[in-house]
Formats: C-alpha cells, sequence, structure tokens
C-alpha cells in the first residue's frame, strides 16, 4: 500500500518500486503484509538475509515469530545487565 501510494509514477510506471521488484504485484495484501515484516524484522534483529531463508508465508511467520522473541530475550538480558551495573555502587 505505501510502495503503490508514496512512489512517483515515474518510479511505478519503470517497476523501480519494493513491490513491482520483487514481483509483488499480483498477490494478496495479507501476504504482502507478510512478506515486508519479515523483512524488515530481520534488517531489524540483524540477523541478515542469509544463503537459508524461509520461502512459505508460514515459515516467514515462524521466522517474524523468533526474531521478536529473539529481540525480546536480548532486550531483557541487557535490561538485567544494565540494571546490575547501576545497582553495583
Amino acid at each position: 500500500m505505501i510502495s503503490d501510494n508514496l512512489n512517483s509514477e515515474y518510479d511505478i510506471k519503470n517497476r523501480r518500486t519494493f513491490v513491482t521488484y520483487f514481483d509483488l504485484d499480483g498477490i494478496s495484501n495479507w501476504r504482502k503484509l507478510i512478506i515486508s515484516c519479515y523483512y524488515t524484522l530481520t534488517t531489524l534483529a540483524t540477523v541478515g538475509y542469509g544463503d537459508f531463508y524461509p520461502v512459505s508465508d508460514m515459515e516467514r511467520l515462524i521466522a517474524v515469530f523468533l526474531m521478536l522473541c529473539g529481540v525480546a530475550f536480548f532486550s531483557y538480558i541487557m535490561g538485567s545487565f544494565i540494571e546490575i551495573i547501576a545497582n553495583y555502587k
């Protein structure tokens, strides 16, 4: 939705948008959302794309869930560590 509405007509016409580059034109909005969330969380979680990646929507949803769990776990550990250092006085 954002790719279709915010890009210039020139980019849309020349297929230079996220949706057209990855051939997401003819798929449902739910599938676009899953794919977009997967790429966003992969980038934000600094997991990287790697040689092995999920292919189906279910695999992408599981990967998104695992990345969210990983970020939450890391945040919890870092919060506890910072609290220990702050109370070290």
